[in-house]
Protein backbone atom coordinates (compact mmCIF):
# COMPACT_ATOMS: atom_id res chain seq x y z
CA UNK A 1 0.00 0.00 0.00
CA UNK A 2 1.61 3.43 -1.03
CA UNK A 3 2.42 5.78 2.33
CA UNK A 4 0.40 9.10 2.59
CA UNK A 5 3.76 10.31 1.52
CA UNK A 6 3.76 9.04 -1.61
CA UNK A 7 -0.10 9.22 -2.50
CA UNK A 8 0.76 13.32 -1.67
CA UNK A 9 3.76 13.43 -4.62
CA UNK A 10 1.16 11.35 -7.18
CA UNK A 11 -1.83 14.36 -6.79
CA UNK A 12 0.61 16.86 -7.21
CA UNK A 13 2.09 15.09 -10.47
CA UNK A 14 -0.77 14.69 -11.73
CA UNK A 15 -2.06 18.25 -11.11
CA UNK A 16 1.75 19.52 -13.08
CA UNK A 17 0.77 17.19 -15.59
CA UNK A 18 -2.74 18.45 -16.38
CA UNK A 19 -1.82 21.86 -15.60
CA UNK A 20 1.21 21.52 -18.29
CA UNK A 21 -1.67 19.78 -21.27
CA UNK A 22 -3.71 22.67 -20.48
CA UNK A 23 -1.34 24.76 -21.63
CA UNK A 24 -1.09 22.58 -24.80
CA UNK A 25 -4.38 22.62 -25.91
CA UNK A 26 -5.08 24.81 -28.46
CA UNK A 27 -3.72 25.58 -32.20
CA UNK A 28 -5.42 27.52 -35.19
CA UNK A 29 -9.04 27.21 -34.37
CA UNK A 30 -9.07 25.32 -31.40
CA UNK A 31 -11.31 25.34 -28.44
CA UNK A 32 -9.65 26.32 -25.90
CA UNK A 33 -6.01 27.29 -25.61
CA UNK A 34 -5.24 28.05 -21.85
CA UNK A 35 -2.12 29.68 -20.95
CA UNK A 36 -0.26 30.97 -18.06
CA UNK A 37 -1.13 35.24 -17.71
CA UNK A 38 2.86 35.87 -17.67
CA UNK A 39 4.76 34.27 -20.05
CA UNK A 40 8.44 35.83 -20.64
CA UNK A 41 10.47 34.94 -24.01
CA UNK A 42 13.98 36.46 -24.80
CA UNK A 43 14.05 38.45 -27.86
CA UNK A 44 16.24 37.40 -30.82
CA UNK A 45 16.69 41.05 -32.43
CA UNK A 46 14.73 43.98 -32.21
CA UNK A 47 11.72 43.57 -34.24
CA UNK A 48 8.29 45.56 -34.94
CA UNK A 49 5.05 44.74 -33.27
CA UNK A 50 2.40 45.47 -35.08
CA UNK A 51 -0.85 46.21 -34.32
CA UNK A 52 -3.33 44.70 -36.41
CA UNK A 53 -2.22 41.44 -38.82
CA UNK A 54 -3.96 39.95 -41.35
CA UNK A 55 -2.84 36.66 -43.55
CA UNK A 56 -1.95 37.91 -47.43
CA UNK A 57 -2.98 41.28 -46.71
CA UNK A 58 -0.19 44.29 -46.34
CA UNK A 59 1.32 45.17 -42.91
CA UNK A 60 -0.68 48.44 -42.01
CA UNK A 61 2.27 50.78 -42.12
CA UNK A 62 0.26 53.94 -41.02
CA UNK A 63 2.17 56.17 -38.83
CA UNK A 64 1.82 54.72 -34.55
CA UNK A 65 -0.03 51.74 -35.73
CA UNK A 66 2.86 49.92 -34.99
CA UNK A 67 6.16 50.03 -32.35
CA UNK A 68 9.74 49.01 -32.55
CA UNK A 69 10.51 46.80 -29.76
CA UNK A 70 14.69 47.01 -29.24
CA UNK A 71 16.51 44.18 -28.18
CA UNK A 72 18.29 44.82 -24.99
CA UNK A 73 19.94 42.87 -22.17
CA UNK A 74 17.73 40.55 -20.87
CA UNK A 75 14.73 41.97 -22.45
CA UNK A 76 11.90 39.94 -22.94
CA UNK A 77 7.61 40.32 -24.12
CA UNK A 78 4.91 38.07 -22.80
CA UNK A 79 4.18 35.75 -25.53
CA UNK A 80 0.85 35.19 -25.73
CA UNK A 81 -0.50 32.82 -28.15
CA UNK A 82 0.45 31.78 -31.54
CA UNK A 83 -1.82 33.15 -34.78
CA UNK A 84 -0.27 31.07 -37.35
CA UNK A 85 2.88 29.49 -37.95
CA UNK A 86 4.59 33.15 -39.25
CA UNK A 87 3.29 35.65 -36.56
CA UNK A 88 2.77 35.60 -32.52
CA UNK A 89 0.61 37.88 -30.28
CA UNK A 90 2.67 39.15 -27.62
CA UNK A 91 2.49 42.03 -25.01
CA UNK A 92 5.32 44.81 -23.33
CA UNK A 93 5.19 44.63 -19.79
CA UNK A 94 4.00 47.21 -17.57
CA UNK A 95 0.88 49.11 -16.83
CA UNK A 96 1.30 50.90 -20.35
CA UNK A 97 1.23 46.99 -21.80
CA UNK A 98 0.91 47.10 -25.41
CA UNK A 99 -0.52 43.93 -27.07
CA UNK A 100 0.65 42.79 -31.26
CA UNK A 101 1.76 40.93 -33.65
CA UNK A 102 5.57 40.01 -34.00
CA UNK A 103 7.44 37.54 -36.10
CA UNK A 104 8.10 34.54 -34.49
CA UNK A 105 11.57 34.72 -35.63
CA UNK A 106 11.96 37.46 -33.34
CA UNK A 107 11.34 35.34 -30.27
CA UNK A 108 13.32 33.16 -28.20
CA UNK A 109 11.85 29.83 -26.26
CA UNK A 110 9.07 31.24 -24.18
CA UNK A 111 8.91 30.35 -20.59
CA UNK A 112 5.89 28.23 -20.94
CA UNK A 113 4.18 26.33 -23.93
CA UNK A 114 1.50 28.79 -25.88
CA UNK A 115 -1.93 27.55 -27.94
CA UNK A 116 -2.93 29.18 -30.76
CA UNK A 117 -5.78 31.61 -31.76
CA UNK A 118 -9.56 30.92 -31.14
CA UNK A 119 -11.95 31.44 -33.92
CA UNK A 120 -15.11 33.40 -32.99
CA UNK A 121 -18.25 31.72 -34.48
CA UNK A 122 -21.04 34.33 -35.52
CA UNK A 123 -24.47 33.49 -36.06
CA UNK A 124 -25.97 33.99 -39.48
CA UNK A 125 -29.91 34.10 -37.95
CA UNK A 126 -29.65 37.19 -35.57
CA UNK A 127 -29.87 40.86 -36.53
CA UNK A 128 -27.06 42.70 -37.78
CA UNK A 129 -25.96 46.31 -36.92
CA UNK A 130 -23.70 48.37 -37.74
CA UNK A 131 -21.83 50.38 -35.46
CA UNK A 132 -18.64 53.00 -35.98
CA UNK A 133 -15.62 53.71 -33.64
CA UNK A 134 -15.94 57.43 -33.40
CA UNK A 135 -13.28 59.37 -31.43
CA UNK A 136 -11.45 56.59 -29.17
CA UNK A 137 -8.02 56.27 -31.16
CA UNK A 138 -7.61 52.62 -30.69
CA UNK A 139 -9.82 49.62 -29.39
CA UNK A 140 -8.93 46.11 -28.83
CA UNK A 141 -10.79 43.59 -30.19
CA UNK A 142 -10.53 40.40 -28.65
CA UNK A 143 -11.27 36.53 -28.53
CA UNK A 144 -13.72 35.28 -26.15
CA UNK A 145 -10.79 34.69 -23.30
CA UNK A 146 -10.21 38.52 -23.74
CA UNK A 147 -7.45 37.99 -25.70
CA UNK A 148 -6.22 40.57 -28.24
CA UNK A 149 -6.55 39.62 -32.11
CA UNK A 150 -6.19 43.54 -33.40
CA UNK A 151 -7.12 47.14 -33.10
CA UNK A 152 -10.14 49.41 -34.42
CA UNK A 153 -9.18 52.82 -34.99
CA UNK A 154 -11.45 56.29 -35.65
CA UNK A 155 -14.06 55.79 -38.59
CA UNK A 156 -13.59 51.98 -38.66
CA UNK A 157 -16.83 49.82 -39.11
CA UNK A 158 -18.06 47.16 -36.71
CA UNK A 159 -20.72 44.97 -37.25
CA UNK A 160 -22.87 44.06 -34.73
CA UNK A 161 -24.39 40.08 -34.41
CA UNK A 162 -27.21 40.24 -32.20
CA UNK A 163 -27.59 42.31 -28.88
CA UNK A 164 -24.81 43.06 -26.70
CA UNK A 165 -23.67 40.55 -23.86
CA UNK A 166 -23.06 41.46 -20.10
CA UNK A 167 -19.70 41.24 -18.75
CA UNK A 168 -19.55 39.48 -15.47
CA UNK A 169 -16.49 40.35 -14.85
CA UNK A 170 -16.71 44.30 -14.76
CA UNK A 171 -20.25 44.63 -15.33
CA UNK A 172 -19.30 45.88 -19.11
CA UNK A 173 -21.36 45.11 -22.31
CA UNK A 174 -19.85 43.73 -25.18
CA UNK A 175 -20.43 43.47 -29.17
CA UNK A 176 -19.66 40.39 -30.87
CA UNK A 177 -19.16 40.64 -34.20
CA UNK A 178 -16.81 41.46 -37.29
CA UNK A 179 -14.48 44.11 -37.55
CA UNK A 180 -13.49 45.47 -40.37
CA UNK A 181 -10.58 48.56 -40.75
CA UNK A 182 -7.52 46.32 -40.64
CA UNK A 183 -8.54 43.94 -38.49
CA UNK A 184 -11.00 41.71 -40.61
CA UNK A 185 -11.21 39.08 -37.99
CA UNK A 186 -14.58 38.56 -36.18
CA UNK A 187 -14.29 38.99 -32.41
CA UNK A 188 -15.57 41.18 -29.36
CA UNK A 189 -15.30 44.93 -28.62
CA UNK A 190 -16.89 47.35 -25.60
CA UNK A 191 -20.16 48.48 -26.97
CA UNK A 192 -19.65 51.47 -24.44
CA UNK A 193 -16.95 52.73 -27.40
CA UNK A 194 -19.51 52.16 -30.54
CA UNK A 195 -21.69 55.01 -32.11
CA UNK A 196 -25.00 53.59 -34.40
CA UNK A 197 -23.84 56.94 -36.95
CA UNK A 198 -20.73 57.11 -38.75
CA UNK A 199 -18.29 59.13 -37.46
CA UNK A 200 -18.54 63.09 -38.32
CA UNK A 201 -15.81 64.55 -40.65
CA UNK A 202 -13.68 66.72 -39.62
CA UNK A 203 -14.88 69.59 -41.66
CA UNK A 204 -18.29 69.66 -39.81
CA UNK A 205 -15.78 70.66 -36.72
CA UNK A 206 -14.70 73.67 -36.31
CA UNK A 207 -11.39 74.02 -37.80
CA UNK A 208 -8.13 75.43 -36.43
CA UNK A 209 -6.58 78.55 -38.00
CA UNK A 210 -3.59 79.50 -39.63
CA UNK A 211 -2.91 81.74 -36.15
CA UNK A 212 -3.80 78.93 -33.49
CA UNK A 213 -2.23 75.83 -34.94
CA UNK A 214 1.31 74.89 -34.72
CA UNK A 215 3.37 76.87 -37.51
CA UNK A 216 5.83 73.70 -37.72
CA UNK A 217 5.66 69.98 -37.94
CA UNK A 218 7.85 69.67 -34.48
CA UNK A 219 7.50 66.06 -32.69
CA UNK A 220 4.98 66.20 -30.55
CA UNK A 221 7.60 65.79 -27.35
CA UNK A 222 8.84 69.67 -28.57
CA UNK A 223 5.44 70.86 -27.57
CA UNK A 224 5.84 73.58 -25.28
CA UNK A 225 4.74 72.72 -21.89
CA UNK A 226 5.15 73.78 -18.16
CA UNK A 227 6.85 77.08 -17.19
CA UNK A 228 8.00 77.35 -21.05
CA UNK A 229 4.04 78.20 -21.96
CA UNK A 230 3.94 81.29 -23.82
CA UNK A 231 2.13 83.86 -22.45
CA UNK A 232 -0.90 83.63 -24.17
CA UNK A 233 -0.64 79.78 -23.84
CA UNK A 234 -1.34 80.49 -20.14
CA UNK A 235 -4.35 78.66 -18.05
CA UNK A 236 -7.59 80.51 -18.83
CA UNK A 237 -10.55 79.35 -17.32
CA UNK A 238 -13.06 80.71 -19.51
CA UNK A 239 -12.16 78.88 -22.29
CA UNK A 240 -14.19 75.44 -22.37
CA UNK A 241 -15.00 73.03 -25.55
CA UNK A 242 -17.79 70.16 -25.11
CA UNK A 243 -16.92 66.70 -26.68
CA UNK A 244 -19.20 65.76 -29.37
CA UNK A 245 -17.79 62.22 -30.20
CA UNK A 246 -19.11 59.61 -28.53
CA UNK A 247 -16.21 59.06 -27.03
CA UNK A 248 -12.69 60.88 -27.03
CA UNK A 249 -9.10 60.71 -25.73
CA UNK A 250 -7.14 62.68 -23.61
CA UNK A 251 -3.59 61.94 -24.65
CA UNK A 252 -0.10 62.65 -23.04
CA UNK A 253 1.36 64.44 -25.93
CA UNK A 254 -0.53 65.91 -29.12
CA UNK A 255 -0.55 62.15 -30.96
CA UNK A 256 -2.13 58.90 -30.86
CA UNK A 257 0.55 56.72 -30.64
CA UNK A 258 1.49 58.70 -27.01
CA UNK A 259 0.01 57.19 -23.94
CA UNK A 260 -3.90 57.46 -23.17
CA UNK A 261 -4.34 59.34 -20.08
CA UNK A 262 -8.57 58.89 -20.02
CA UNK A 263 -11.80 59.37 -21.88
CA UNK A 264 -13.87 61.75 -22.33
CA UNK A 265 -17.91 61.45 -23.23
CA UNK A 266 -20.49 62.93 -25.25
CA UNK A 267 -21.38 66.23 -23.59
CA UNK A 268 -18.27 66.31 -21.23
CA UNK A 269 -16.90 69.77 -21.03
CA UNK A 270 -13.28 70.30 -20.94
CA UNK A 271 -10.94 73.45 -21.01
CA UNK A 272 -7.80 74.95 -19.06
CA UNK A 273 -6.44 77.34 -22.46
CA UNK A 274 -7.67 78.68 -25.09
CA UNK A 275 -7.75 77.77 -28.99
CA UNK A 276 -3.73 76.26 -27.97
CA UNK A 277 -3.96 73.72 -31.26
CA UNK A 278 -1.41 71.33 -32.33
CA UNK A 279 -0.98 70.49 -36.23
CA UNK A 280 0.07 66.69 -35.81
CA UNK A 281 1.52 66.50 -39.34
CA UNK A 282 2.19 62.67 -39.19
CA UNK A 283 -1.33 62.00 -38.72
CA UNK A 284 -2.87 64.91 -40.34
CA UNK A 285 -5.02 65.77 -37.24
CA UNK A 286 -5.30 68.77 -35.15
CA UNK A 287 -5.01 68.23 -31.38
CA UNK A 288 -6.10 70.93 -28.47
CA UNK A 289 -4.58 71.45 -25.34
CA UNK A 290 -6.99 70.89 -21.92
CA UNK A 291 -5.79 71.15 -18.66
CA UNK A 292 -5.81 67.54 -16.93
CA UNK A 293 -4.40 66.36 -13.87
CA UNK A 294 -3.70 62.98 -15.35
CA UNK A 295 -0.68 64.33 -17.59
CA UNK A 296 2.82 64.63 -15.59
CA UNK A 297 2.93 68.71 -16.91
CA UNK A 298 -1.06 68.81 -16.29
CA UNK A 299 -1.62 69.23 -20.36
CA UNK A 300 -3.51 66.93 -21.75
CA UNK A 301 -4.52 66.71 -25.87
CA UNK A 302 -7.54 65.91 -27.58
CA UNK A 303 -8.86 65.74 -31.21
CA UNK A 304 -9.91 69.07 -32.30
CA UNK A 305 -12.26 67.63 -34.30
CA UNK A 306 -13.79 65.88 -31.71
CA UNK A 307 -14.78 69.56 -29.27
CA UNK A 308 -17.42 72.42 -30.33
CA UNK A 309 -15.91 75.51 -28.40
CA UNK A 310 -18.75 76.83 -25.73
Amino acid sequence: MASKKTRRRGVTVAAVSLASAALLIGGAGGAAAAQAPTNPAPLKKSCTLWFNYTPHRAMDKTPGHSVTVAKGNGRTVNYRYNWDAHYAVVSTWGSGAVWGFMNRSCLGKPEHAVGGRLTEHLSSGVAKHTRYLCGQQTLYVRDHQQRVIGRLYHGDRFTQYGKTRKMKKDNGRIAVGYAYGQVHKAGRVYAKYLSTKPCPSAATAAPATAATAAPAPAPASAAASGANLPASRAVAASCQYKVTWPVAGVYEQPSNASTLLKDKRAGNVVGGYCDWTYYNTTEGNTYLAVATDSAADGIGWMRRDALVKL
